[in-house]
Parts: C-alpha cells; structure tokens; sequence
C-alpha cells in the first residue's frame, strides 16, 4: 500500500493489476501486516461458482495465521506509533473528553482480553456488545479478536428481543453492556433491555457465563441528577466493568487463527423477515479494509478520520476501527 494514487490514471493501473495479477497485488497488500505462518503462493485467493461441483465460497489467505488485533495495535507501536493518539473521544456534553495512544490502547485491550480469558472463553467463543459508542466499545471488540473470540455489536437502540436473538444465534458467553445509553435527551434502561433478553436467553434454554457493566454515567449525561442512578446487579452473574480492569493485567498474548476463521458477525436489519447472520473472516476483512481505508479516503500519514457511524453498524466498524487502525490513523 505504498502506492500513491494521484491521478485516475495512477488508479486505473492499479485497478487493472489487481484483476490481471491478483495473486501478485494481494500478495503485496498483505506484505504490510504481520502474519505468524503465510499459506502457499498458489492460494492467496481461491474461489468457486459454480454450485454443481462444491459449495460457493471465496478464501483469502486461506491456511495463513494472523491476529488482527495485533496488526490494528501491536505492529503499529512496533513502527513507532506507539505514542500516537489512536482515539479521540467526545460526549454528549463536549466537556467530556478522553483520548488515547495507541500504547494506551494496547493496555485496555489485553486487560480486557484477561478479563474475558478469566470467564474461561476461548477460541471460537462468542462474546456480545449492546453499547454506545464509547472507548469501552472498541476496547472490548479488539479484546475478542485478540483471544481469537467471535464478536456481535448490537445497536443500544435495539430491543430486547433482538438483543436476545444475537445472543442465541452467537450462543453467546459474555455480554457486555451499560447501565443506560443516554441519547438525543433519551434516556434508555439498557439494564432493563439485557434482563429481558437473558431470561428470553434462559427460556430458550441458554445461560451466559457472565454480564459486564459499563458505568455510563459516570462520564455525565444532560441531566445532572441523573448521575446518581444507580443499578441492581446479580451477584452471580453481573461485574463492573472499572472493578474487572483494575485488577487485571496488561500482559495478554495474541492467539493466532487462520485467515479465514471468523472475526465478527453482524446482522442484517430484519426488513425482510428474521435478522440474518453475516460472518465476516479475519484476514480478509483486514487486509480489504486497510486498502479501501488508504485509497477510498485518500489517507495521509497523520489525517484525522471523523466518520458519525455507529459502532453498532459495518460502517462504524470498517471506519472507526479496522481501517483507520491498520493505517496507524487518529479517529474522533
């Protein structure tokens, strides 16, 4: 991705190469990002149409192991951007403000990561988010990809019916949520929505291993009295999310998985009938995301990336976190 496109014609070069040597041009995009075992040359992509002969698909890398976690935060600190702001974040009220480097960063991660690895998750699990768009939530999504775990944000404006549908469909380990989402002067009792989703979780005769809160309203909110609400937590079930953090360490391994292993899963609105499941691999999406990221939004080393998407959304995840990370970017 050290090409510079400057003109339609730098463009178009680049467009034709990618279809008349694939092999080549993917090759050389995923020479940017740290991979722990690289496939054969003669698979970089592979395909199949046609229904007749097997089933339709399409592998990248397929074979190699990476852990994109490590290539969104690691490999950048190893490149000197440790010190760099990875995120900048603004509240409701524009007093409240945090910000934080990528070294930072990497600490909440793998504290967060040895919390979820303490509830006994591994490899292959499924966690799930019903947050806001705070640190938190970006925290505990690299926190999965780093255990090799399998992630789902659900939109914190969503009910609890499809909460419980992600949950079930994901047979989901640990859900990690708030005490309220507080937004556009509405107040909603996301405790509310997760107690009804697990016991909608319960009737269908699956049980979580933990719930994990994150004290919302500890940063502020429109209303000053409504900083004193407080919630009631299950003692076998329910954490804090600030009490799980401080105890926790910031020594957390990466767990290498094949390109082609699952990284998240995000669902389709419903319009036409039951959510449906999208899954969506590792080294694939971080490899397209990074060069979409670095050519569709014309990245210079050193921009600032302000996208309003939510983190609930493809389009907050693609922008806000893979592929403004995997170009060492500052995001708002």
């Amino acid at each position: 991705m050290d090409t510079e496109i400057k003109t339609i014609d730098d463009y178009k070069r680049l467009y034709e190469e990618s279809f008349t040597n694939g092999d080549h041009f993917w090759r050389q995009m995923c020479e940017h990002f740290q991979w722990q075992t690289i496939c054969d040359k003669s698979s970089v992509l592979s395909y199949n149409w046609d229904t007749s002969s097997a089933p339709i698909g399409v592998h990248f890398m397929s074979g190699s192991q990476t852990n994109v976690c490590y290539n969104l935060i690691d490999r950048n600190i190893s490149l000197g951007f440790g010190d760099r702001i990875a995120y900048h974040w603004v509240g409701h009220e524009f007093e409240l403000k945090k910000s934080l480097t990528y070294r930072e960063l990497r600490d909440k991660v793998c504290r967060f990561g040895n919390v979820l690895r303490g509830f006994g998750l591994r490899k292959g699990d499924a966690i799930v988010n019903y947050l806001p768009d705070v640190l938190q939530t970006v925290v505990s999504m690299l926190a999965a990809i780093r255990l090799g775990l399998v992630y789902a944000n659900t939109f914190p404006g969503y009910s609890a019916q499809c909460l419980a549908e992600r949950m079930l469909d994901l047979k989901c380990q640990v859900l990690v949520t708030s005490d309220v989402y507080y937004s556009y002067k509405s107040f909603n009792d996301l405790k509310r929505y997760s107690d009804q989703a697990i016991d909608i979780c319960r009737q269908n005769n699956h049980e979580i291993k933990a719930r994990i809160f994150v004290k919302y309203l500890s940063d502020g909110s429109y209303e000053q009295s409504m900083k004193d609400y407080s919630i009631d937590l299950d003692p076998k079930l329910d954490h804090w999310w600030h009490e799980l953090m401080h105890n926790s360490d910031t020594d957390c391994p990466p767990v290498w998985v094949d390109s082609e292993d699952p990284l998240f899963v995000i669902f389709s609105s419903g319009s036409t009938g039951k959510q449906k499941a999208i899954v969506h691999t590792s080294g694939g999406l971080m490899v397209l995301s990074a060069l979409v990221f670095k050519y569709a939004f014309n990245y210079s080393d050193g921009d600032v990336l302000y996208c309003s998407g939510c983190l609930g959304w493809i389009t907050g995840q693609f922008s806000h976190v893979y592929g403004s990370l995997a170009n060492a970017a500052t995001v708002v």
